[in-house]
């Protein structure tokens, strides 16, 4: 069930950091992985959302790959990807893990 944002519980819990309940959701509800919400974000778009302050956030982005791993490269409605949100906010863990996990190398000129 989605409130009026378009979130679903699983977005709430990643926005929010809980490792646990991201989890025990993703266990219940996999496919809550590719909703978005209204504004084209999926909970990986949230999960990146946020500086290097919180451990969890590579765990989380981690979790949720491995339940929809083509959510790496869908855009929300301001044609960003994950990637470019972990980057705009300095979330360099994130965006480490997202070129490694998603093949994202290519865009260094990794090959």
């Amino acid at each position: 069930m989605q409130n009026n944002y378009g979130n679903l519980p699983l977005h709430e819990a990643v926005m929010n950091d809980h490792l646990r309940i991201t989890k025990l959701l993703l266990d219940v509800y996999p496919e809550g992985a590719s909703v978005a919400d209204d504004r084209g974000r999926l909970a990986i778009h949230r999960a990146v959302w946020n500086d290097n302050r919180c451990e969890e956030h590579v765990s989380i982005t981690s979790m949720l790959m491995d339940v929809y791993p083509d959510g790496a490269s869908v855009k929300d409605e301001l044609g960003r990807v994950p990637i470019d949100i972990a980057s705009e906010n300095g979330n360099s863990d994130v965006s480490d893990f997202l070129v490694e996990k998603a093949g994202f190398d290519h865009l260094w000129g990794d090959e």
